[in-house]
This record gives C-alpha cells, sequence and structure tokens, in this order.
C-alpha cells in the first residue's frame, strides 16, 4: 500500500448549484471511490464555489478516480466547470477518538 493522499478540488460558481450538480454523481462517485481506494470526502463551501477534500489510501488511486471513463462521463452529464485539482501527502491522520 501506497503513502495516503489529500486531494483538494476547487470548483467555481454558485455552491448551491455546484452541491445540485454533485448530487447528481454520488452513485457513480462513491462506487468509484470504494473501488479506487477512497477514505474520505467532505465538501464546503468557499467564496467563489466549492471544495471538494478527499482523502485516499494512495496517490494511484486518486489518479484512477480521475482517469476513470464513466466518472469523467458522470460528471460531463452534470454540467460540472472543470476543476482545480492537487494532491498533497499525508503526514499524519488522526481522528476524534485516536
Amino acid at each position: 500500500m501506497g503513502v495516503a493522499v489529500v486531494s483538494i478540488m476547487e470548483f467555481s460558481g454558485d455552491a448551491d448549484e455546484l452541491q445540485s450538480k454533485m448530487n447528481n454523481i454520488d452513485d457513480v462517485a462513491r462506487r468509484k471511490a470504494a473501488e479506487y481506494g477512497g477514505v474520505s470526502s467532505t465538501v464546503v463551501r468557499t467564496d467563489d464555489g466549492v471544495m471538494v477534500i478527499n482523502m485516499w489510501s494512495d496517490e494511484q488511486g486518486r489518479h484512477k478516480m480521475a482517469d476513470d471513463p464513466e466518472m469523467r462521463q458522470a460528471i460531463q452529464d452534470a454540467g460540472m466547470p472543470p476543476p482545480s485539482a492537487k494532491g498533497y501527502e499525508v503526514l499524519e491522520h488522526r481522528t476524534v477518538s485516536d
């Protein structure tokens, strides 16, 4: 298993509209994330849209998700704008109970 990573994707636009569009790809996204080593996903409102923070078990899974044809089609069909995306190596991760 590789090093865990966090991906940050930012989408510009109306946050409520973007959230609604994201709900349309939720089934595909959940299934594919589980297949590729997704750990968690958090969506937050920003000053100019939304930010999606995803944790992955490794960098490879993050890229497989981004390159998956079914996922790409779902994003396109939902009318989502292209995201600005970056990945970061996780040095430490704790939950409240840790």
